[in-house]
């Protein structure tokens, strides 16, 4: 189905150059959690705003212990791991196939060593040579790249725009290899990484956007490496209260933007609204076909519905909220198991494109089962692994399967239902960003019924 767990391991900021130089990224989702970090094993909503609320105060203490004349190498060194703990446990979105966590150590391992040269070139660091901070970079993006190609997930924008980055660098490395200034390509060459994710990390974790998140933790982390820097006398200038200051400026913002999403999400309206199919007692058959790869069937338009108190007859939301359950009339056929067994499947949230194209917001994962005998299913989005799934006014939500074939359509006059597949194995059609170009059938309405409590 093309939803990857993928982990890609390094340090939060970079701080061991001798490790990046050699191209490890320590595997940080991996270690255990140290005494104290017990909270951090829940991923719930608020389990998520206390453990950045937690960040915050560690960062202070660590702060005060400047007064005192301790040295904080040991203390920076902790609220780094503290920080890539946050990142592997809730950055489990993924995007193009990749998750989010795997994005962030890339993109943030690649800023922070151009960070490094950018200080060695203005003499405020006092070891190391540019060109080999810079080959370091580009072995961060070549990483992301290749986890990318590996999952089948890079668009040709995306993979252009990696490559693009990879050329800025190697540019840059020939530069510095000649004894050239590199300062003035220094500042362009920093704004790719996270260009490259507010293009294409635009899914939201938690309700708030992904790029949101990198910016704020790639913030935290730049400055909490630039912190143990100056503790260990490597950089000459620059007031550690004022790094650690800006640290948690970064982790405070993500952490208000995540609490109003919360409350947002916990203050819906009192009534639920229900959308898509109101004809879940009509017969279920196969309508579309049996497929060889991924398929996703979302409405197109309805026939004429049952009215009914609460329900809106639309194929798409209605208004802006979250998605709080899905019912589903019908059973499988075929597909990953046995005929006749139960088979696994999803849903996705897209936003539709001009000429019936639609983009990919977010999956649910893991799958849910649907029973290969007939039945009205009910499917709570509280199960699924992060936060879903928060829809926009118009946006579509779509049934998708592995592959195989689904009796879940009735004939209805009127009603006609899109559908996508494909035939090369392997394509993420259910990652975030990846666009759907559909077919259509007419006369066959998806049983499918949506109930989400609208945003006030």
């Amino acid at each position: 189905m093309g939803v990857i767990d993928l982990q890609l391991g390094s340090r939060i900021g970079g701080c061991a150059i001798a490790l990046l130089l050699a191209g490890l990224l320590s595997g940080l989702a991996a270690q255990p959690a140290v005494a104290g970090q017990g909270q951090l094993t829940s991923r719930s909503p608020q389990a998520l705003v206390n453990a950045l609320d937690r960040l915050d105060r560690r960062i202070k203490e660590t702060s005060v212990r400047i007064s005192a004349g301790q040295k904080l190498s040991t203390y920076l060194d902790r609220r780094q791991r503290e920080t890539g703990r946050i990142v592997d446990r809730y950055m489990r979105v993924t995007f193009s196939g990749v998750e989010g966590s795997a994005w962030f150590r890339s993109l943030d391992c690649a800023g922070d060593q151009l960070g490094r040269a950018r200080l060695r070139e203005r003499g405020a660091l006092r070891r190391g040579r540019s060109a080999a901070m810079l080959a370091s970079a580009r072995g961060c993006v070549q990483r992301l790249r290749g986890a990318l190609s590996g999952a089948g997930g890079a668009s040709v924008s995306l993979d252009s725009e990696l490559a693009a980055f990879e050329q800025a660098l190697a540019g840059a490395i020939t530069t510095a290899g000649a004894g050239g200034d590199i300062a003035p390509l220094l500042p362009a060459i920093e704004q790719r990484g996270p260009a490259i994710a507010d293009s294409h990390m635009r899914a939201p974790i938690s309700g708030v956007q992904g790029s949101r998140w990198f910016r704020k933790l790639n913030c935290v982390s730049r400055a909490l490496a630039k912190a143990d820097l100056r503790d260990d006398g490597k950089l000459m200038r620059g007031s550690i209260r004022g790094m650690l200051r800006e640290a948690r400026g970064c982790a405070r913002t993500l952490g208000s933007a995540l609490n109003r999403a919360r409350h947002r999400r916990a203050q819906p309206n009192e009534s639920t609204l229900r959308f898509g199919s109101n004809n879940l007692t009509a017969t279920p058959r196969s309508l579309v076909g049996r497929f060889n790869e991924d398929i996703e069937y979302w409405p197109a338009s309805l026939a004429p519905q049952p009215a009914e108190p609460g329900y809106i007859a639309r194929a798409r939301a209605p208004r802006d909220g979250i998605v709080t359950e899905i019912k589903l009339r019908g059973y499988a056929l075929s597909g990953d198991n046995p005929a006749g067994s139960a088979q696994p499947i999803r849903f996705s949230v897209a936003r539709p494109l001009s000429r019936g194209q639609a983009r990919v917001i977010t999956t649910t994962d893991p799958p849910f089962m649907l029973p290969g005998t007939d039945g009205i299913r009910s499917f709570s989005m509280s199960a699924v692994r992060w936060l879903c799934c928060s829809v926009k006014k118009g946006d579509l939500v779509s049934l998708d399967a592995r592959f195989g074939e689904h009796a879940v359509f009735a004939s209805l006059p009127g009603a006609a239902t899109r559908f996508m597949t494909h035939h090369r194995p392997g394509t993420p059609s259910q990652n975030p960003g990846f666009v759907w170009t559909p077919e259509q059938v007419q006369g066959a309405e998806l049983l499918m019924q949506v109930t989400m409590q609208p945003y006030r």
